[in-house]
């Protein structure tokens, strides 16, 4: 009896991880074109302040999202955004040591 109990305990409790990870995960949160814009220019701010590898990825990362998050906003130009990302090459600028 007391086996039973141990293997119906252990039974249940398999269910309640498997059943937990089966649960829907929080989708990520979409920034508005507001925030990517902040971002974007934050990122080339920085990138401008100190032009390293890293800052390089950043900017290019952020004029990503910007892109693909916003269809549409004003005072920016996508084709020369795109443009520069397509031609970017961020290992030119070193790590900045």
């Amino acid at each position: 009896m007391k086996r039973a109990k141990i293997y119906i305990f252990l039974m249940l409790l398999g269910m309640v991880f498997i059943l937990n990870g089966c649960s829907k995960k929080d989708e990520p949160k979409t920034l508005s074109c507001d925030e990517l814009s902040a971002n974007f220019s934050n990122a080339l701010v920085a990138f401008s302040s100190n032009p390293t590898e890293a800052t390089c990825a950043a900017y290019e990362e952020a004029v990503v999202d910007f892109l693909e998050g916003c269809s549409y906003y004003a005072g920016y130009d996508r084709a020369e955004l795109q443009q520069w990302i397509d031609e970017n090459d961020c290992s030119e600028y070193g790590t900045g040591k």
